[in-house]
């Protein structure tokens, strides 16, 4: 138990340092082209969700999955928005429509499979 919240730490510091890196990077004088650094920069964070993604049950994945679609078009919208296109906020609400309805069917696998574990009863191994 004792490595378990050692190596669940390091893993919370690890993470909140790498976020202030990739935001250190981004705000620093850019020395060659923007694009090659916010592309070096996604890039890295890419590939730590990517790795994350891949410790993920189908649950889990499905509910990143959700999550991340939801969190991409609000970013799209808001940048559409900036920029003065407006002719995309109608898909607003059939996104979240989409979200809220794969995040319930998830979290009701989550629940089921939660049930019948515990009418399992103690000593039952899946």
């Amino acid at each position: 138990m004792r490595e378990l919240v050692k190596s669940t730490l390091g893993f919370s510091l690890a993470m909140s340092l790498f976020g202030l890196e990739q935001l250190r990077n981004g705000l620093r004088r850019p020395e060659d082209k923007e694009t090659k650094r916010e592309e070096s920069i996604r890039h890295g964070l890419d590939s730590v969700s990517q790795s994350a993604e891949r410790q993920f049950g189908e649950q889990a994945q499905r509910l990143f999955d959700a999550g991340d679609k939801f969190q991409r078009a609000i970013i799209d919208m808001a940048f559409d928005l900036v920029s003065g296109d407006k002719g995309k906020e109608a898909r607003f609400s059939d996104l979240a429509a989409d979200v809220a309805e794969r995040s319930a069917e998830a979290l009701r696998k989550v629940g089921s499979q939660d049930e019948s574990r515990s009418n399992e009863g103690p000593g039952t191994k899946d």
